[in-house]
């Protein structure tokens, strides 16, 4: 999406904060951190709803759609489906 012009830098990093603590919990060696219960119990997993939810405020709500996304995705209400 950045290389078509559909994010900016200071978008795409506020984004690649979300992927960081995604993959700090793909190093978790704790497994009760990946049950059911601890996606609403576990103050890391609130962390990351609240990076998230931040991260989605700052983000602009207009479409930019790319000429490479109009030519290869097909997108409807809330989903984009490959157009190949």
């Amino acid at each position: 999406m950045r290389s078509h012009g559909e994010l900016s830098e200071e978008e795409v990093a506020k984004v690649s904060e979300i992927h960081r603590l995604i993959d700090e919990v793909g190093k978790i060696e704790d497994e009760s951190f990946l049950d059911r219960a601890a996606l609403s119990d576990d103050p890391r997993w609130e962390h990351i709803r609240m990076v998230a939810a931040e991260v989605l405020h700052d983000l602009p709500n207009d479409l930019r759609e790319s000429e490479w996304t109009k030519r290869n995705w097909t997108s409807g209400p809330g989903k984009a489906i490959s157009a190949g």
